[in-house]
C-alpha cells in the first residue's frame, strides 16, 4: 500500500475515533393497562321474603306472591288496599274494584279463599279442592289459622296494619310491629309506608335508627334509604341519624350506592361531612372507595375536610383508583397546606411510576405550589420515582410550572441527578435552556452534566447554554468549562467550545 494511501485511512481513523454516533434513543416503557386492578366485590343476592318466594307486581297494580316451603305452596293474588282485622285473622274490607285470592297447597291437596268487595258487602268463598264449601264456619276458620302467618311474612295487608298501629301507639307501635315480621323484605315495605306519615324530625330519626338494626339484608336497608332520601336529608337531625343507618350497612356496592345517591341529592350542607368520610373510609373495595370519594369532590363543603379526603384517598391499595381518587380532589379543591400535605404524601406513597407521573402532571398544571409543598414533592420524585421517562415527563412540567425558591432548584436538580438515562436526564436538564437563571442554577445545572457518561448528551445539554454563558458572568464561564473538560470525545468537546464567544 502507498504511502498517501496509508496517510488517508489514517485520517479515516482517526476521525471516526472520535467523531461518536449518536446513542439510540431508549424505548418508552409501556403504562400499566388500566383495567388490570382489583374488580370490586360482587354485590350480595337480595334475602327473600321466604325461602322459595317470589313476588310480582303489574302495571295495573295487582300483586302475586308465591312461597313454597318444604311441599308447601302459598298464593297470594291482590289487588286494592285490603284491611286486615286487629287480630289479624280476617279480612274487613278490600277497597273498590279489589280482590284478594288466598290458596295452599299441600302435596296436591287445595284450599282456597277468593275476597271480591261488591259493593259495600265483602263477598267470601271458600274452596276445598274444585268443590266450593261453606264460608261459615269452615272458611272463616281456616282463614283464621293461615292469615297470622301470612300477614309477618308478606306485605298483605301492611297498608291497614301499619295504619292501625299508628293510631293505637304512633311510631312507636309501628316500629314494634315491625319488629315482629319475619322478612327483611317485608320490614323494608312496612318501613316506607311509615315514613309517609307526617313524622317529626326525632321520629324520623328514630325510624332509620331502628330499621337500620332490624332489617339485616345489606339489599333492603340499601332500598329503604336509597327510597327516603328527602326524608333522610330534610335536615341536620335527620342527616345524622340517616348516616348512621348507612353505617350498618356492610357490603361495599350498597354502602357506596347510598352514599354516593346522597352526594347526587346535593344536601352536602345537611350532612355531617366528617362522619360521612369515616364511613367512606371503611368501605374496604378501592372501587366504590374511590367512587365515593370523586363524588364527594365536587362539594364545595368538603374542602373543609380535605385532609380527611386525602388520607382516606391514601388507603387505597390500587394506585389506578387512588390515582382517580386524587386527581379529582387536586383538580376541585381550594387547597390548603395541610391538605396539600396530606395529598402528596398520599401521591408519594404510590408504587406505579405511570400513576404517579399522571397525578404530578395534572396537579403542577393547575397548581402553582408553595415553596413548602414545592419541596414535598421534590424529594419523592428523586427517591420513589425509578421510570426515567416519568420522572423526566414531571422534572419538566416542574420546571415550565412552578417558579422555585434557590433551595428548591437545588431539589429538583437532585432529583434530576437521579434520572438513569442520559437521554432523558438532557431533556430534563434543558428545560431551562429558554429561561434566565442564576449563575449558581446555571452551575448546579452544569455540575450534574459531569455525571452524565455519553459525551453526546453532554454536548447537548451544554451547547443549548451556551447562549446563557456569553450573557453570564466569568464564574457562569467557568463552571461551563469545567463542565466542558469532562467530555472526553474531542470532537463533541470541539463542538461545545466553538459555541462560546
Amino acid at each position: 500500500m502507498s504511502i498517501s494511501r496509508l496517510l488517508l485511512l489514517s485520517l479515516f481513523l482517526a476521525a471516526t475515533a472520535t467523531a461518536q454516533v449518536q446513542p439510540i434513543q431508549p424505548i418508552a416503557p409501556i403504562p400499566p393497562v388500566p383495567g388490570d386492578h382489583r374488580l370490586p366485590d360482587v354485590p350480595e343476592v337480595p334475602e327473600v321474603q321466604l325461602a322459595g318466594s317470589k313476588t310480582v307486581t303489574n302495571r295495573n297494580g295487582e300483586n302475586s306472591w308465591t312461597s313454597t316451603t318444604n311441599g308447601t305452596t302459598f298464593k297470594i293474588e291482590s289487588k286494592g288496599k285490603i284491611e286486615i282485622s286487629a287480630n289479624d285473622k280476617d279480612v274487613l274490607s278490600i277497597s273498590n274494584d279489589g280482590y284478594l285470592t288466598l290458596s295452599k297447597t299441600v302435596f296436591g291437596g287445595k284450599h282456597k279463599v277468593d275476597m271480591r268487595q261488591e259493593g259495600s258487602n265483602l263477598q267470601k268463598r271458600y274452596f276445598q279442592g274444585s268443590k266450593e264449601k261453606p264460608w261459615e264456619p269452615e272458611g272463616r276458620k281456616w282463614l283464621a289459622e293461615i292469615l297470622p302467618e301470612l300477614v309477618l311474612t308478606s306485605t298483605l295487608g301492611a297498608e291497614s296494619r301499619v295504619e292501625r298501629f299508628y293510631k293505637q301507639g304512633g311510631t312507636s307501635a309501628v316500629l314494634k310491629g315491625i319488629d315482629e315480621l319475619k322478612s327483611d323484605y317485608v320490614r323494608q315495605h312496612y318501613g316506607d309506608l311509615l315514613l309517609k306519615y307526617p313524622l317529626s324530625d326525632q321520629q324520623i330519626a328514630e325510624v332509620f335508627q331502628r330499621l337500620s338494626k332490624s332489617i339485616q339484608s345489606d339489599y333492603y336497608l340499601a332500598s329503604l334509604l336509597n327510597g327516603n332520601l328527602e326524608k333522610g336529608l330534610r335536615n341536620q337531625t335527620t342527616a345524622l341519624a340517616f348516616i348512621q343507618a348507612i353505617n350498618g350497612i356492610a357490603s361495599d356496592f350498597y354502602r357506596s350506592s347510598v352514599l354516593q345517591a346522597v352526594i347526587k341529592k346535593g344536601d352536602g350542607a345537611k350532612i355531617d361531612l366528617k362522619r360521612f368520610l369515616d364511613i367512606t373510609r371503611d368501605i374496604n373495595s378501592d372501587f366504590y372507595k374511590a367512587s365515593v370519594l370523586e363524588e364527594l369532590a365536587r362539594y364545595d363543603g368538603v374542602s373543609a375536610y380535605q385532609a380527611e379526603y386525602f388520607d382516606i384517598a391514601a388507603t387505597i391499595n390500587s394506585d389506578f383508583y387512588r390515582a382517580s381518587a386524587l386527581n379529582k380532589g387536586f383538580d376541585r379543591m381550594q387547597l390548603t397546606n395541610i391538605g396539600m400535605y396530606n395529598g402528596l404524601k398520599s401521591w408519594s406513597s404510590m408504587s406505579s411510576d405511570f400513576y404517579q407521573q399522571d397525578v404530578m402532571l395534572r396537579l403542577l398544571k393547575k397548581h402553582r405550589l408553595t415553596p413548602e409543598a414545592q419541596k414535598i414533592v421534590l424529594t419523592p420524585i428523586g427517591s420513589r420515582m425509578s421510570s426515567a421517562l416519568y420522572k423526566q415527563d414531571v422534572l419538566r412540567t416542574f420546571a415550565k410550572t412552578q417558579k422555585m425558591t434557590e433551595e428548591n432548584f437545588v431539589l429538583w436538580l437532585n432529583a434530576a441527578a437521579t434520572v438513569n438515562s442520559d437521554f432523558y436526564l438532557a431533556s430534563t436538564l434543558t428545560s431551562f435552556s429558554q429561561t434566565e437563571l442564576s449563575d449558581a442554577q446555571l452551575a448546579g445545572i452544569f455540575n450534574v452534566v459531569t455525571k452524565m457518561s455519553s459525551d453526546f448528551y453532554k454536548a447537548d445539554v451544554l451547547g443549548k447554554y451556551a447562549p446563557a454563558v456569553n450573557k453570564g458572568s466569568s464564574a457562569t464561564r467557568a463552571a461551563f468549562n469545567a463542565a466542558a473538560k469532562s467530555i472526553s470525545s474531542t470532537h463533541y468537546y470541539g463542538e461545545v467550545m466553538r459555541k462560546i464567544d
